[in-house]
């Protein structure tokens, strides 16, 4: 049985309680008051707005704020990609042989597209820094036919690094409007976003066709400090050589070997490559 002592301490415990939570409540609604003061200082607002309205105008800016920045990235991401999606796309690029050229010598690049859906005749343009750092431009021949028949193209071009990390910008470009663009930037391997980093001027480079050489041990037997400064690029499809003599011009020596002679079977007397060679 409880009594009645009992009972008036839990009353004036439960009296004390309320008027605790009161008085904090009231601290609540007095700091609440003096908010859309600071909020009108800070962001220029009019004070005669009440608070809620005040911080559902902030919210909605927030908003709109995060929107744009949203849709200015996605926007930007499309463009780098080609998009929208109904244009062709660049893929990759592959620069000199096998991923290997000299900086400031003329070197083979292949620009890999993918078609649209709907057939198109394109130019690619190269962006790239020459020696100085200026910006320099490198047209494609011939412009590219592109169509969903024939989804991939391959566009082989000439250019000239003017340093190790240069990178470049490859653009597409159809009636004087630029409808996909893509930046390769260097690094140590090659992929869909990098090219290798260019090798030094001072290095040499040297193309085997055909097989197997010994152009390595033959090296390394008179030049022992050729493993750091010789760079043998074996050529397997005679197909990928360069059409331009000049795209040689990084090339210190070609080794040719006629071991597997069936490996020149693509080639004839009047092809681009063999004139080139």
């Amino acid at each position: 049985m409880i009594s009645r002592d009992t009972t008036s301490r839990t009353s004036r415990r439960i009296r004390a309680f309320d008027r605790h939570m009161y008085s904090h409540r009231v601290g609540l609604n007095s700091s609440r008051e003096r908010r859309p003061a600071v909020l009108a200082q800070l962001a220029d607002t009019r004070p005669s707005l009440s608070s809620r309205d005040s911080m559902h105008g902030v919210f909605v800016a927030a908003l709109v704020c995060l929107g744009l920045g949203a849709s200015h990235a996605w926007a930007q991401d499309q463009r780098e990609e080609g998009q929208p999606p109904q244009q062709p796309r660049i893929l990759s690029v592959e620069a000199g042989f096998l991923g290997n050229y000299k900086v400031g010598y003329w070197s083979p690049v292949v620009v890999n597209l993918e078609a649209g859906p709907d057939p198109i005749t394109a130019e690619v343009i190269l962006e790239l820094p020459d020696g100085d750092g200026s910006p320099s431009q490198v047209l494609s021949r011939l412009p590219v036919s592109l169509s969903p028949g024939r989804p991939l193209a391959r566009v082989a071009m000439y250019a000239k690094f003017g340093n190790t990390e240069g990178g470049l910008l490859v653009r597409l470009v159809a009636d004087g409007r630029e409808i996909a663009r893509k930046r390769f930037d260097t690094d140590l391997q090659a992929d869909a976003r990098h090219i290798p980093y260019g090798m030094p001027a001072t290095q040499e480079l040297f193309l085997t066709i055909g097989g197997e050489t010994g152009l390595k041990s033959a090296l390394l037997r008179g030049r022992p400090e050729a493993e750091q400064t010789v760079q043998i690029v074996a050529i397997a499809d005679v197909r990928l050589l360069p059409t331009r003599w000049y795209g040689y011009e990084s090339v210190d020596a070609v080794v040719i070997s006629t071991r597997q002679v069936e490996r020149f079977a693509a080639l004839s007397s009047t092809s681009a490559q063999a004139e080139a060679l």
